[in-house]
């Protein structure tokens, strides 16, 4: 892995999150942190592994109250529209 990639799954652990951030609570982890340090070319790939999970299993609603997508879609809103 990549020291990127190294450093992602680091501050997941960190988190509490131990699998991959193929899973969804390690996706909204990683965009977190991509968001945080200001990568965005890396976190494009992040917000369609993160919706095409939250849409794929039917559980937007349950997933975003539970991850407290307010704030996540704000700053979703805030990387992309600046």
């Amino acid at each position: 892995m990549t020291p990127f990639v190294d450093e992602t799954y680091r501050h997941a652990n960190e988190k509490g999150y131990t699998c991959a951030p193929q899973c969804l609570p390690c996706a909204i982890s990683q965009l977190y942190y991509l968001m945080d340090i200001g990568n965005l070319e890396e976190a494009g790939p992040v917000v369609e592994i993160l919706f095409g999970k939250l849409f794929a299993r039917g559980k937007a609603l349950d997933a975003a109250l539970h991850h407290d997508s307010g704030e996540l879609l704000n700053r979703l809103i805030q990387l992309y529209d600046p």
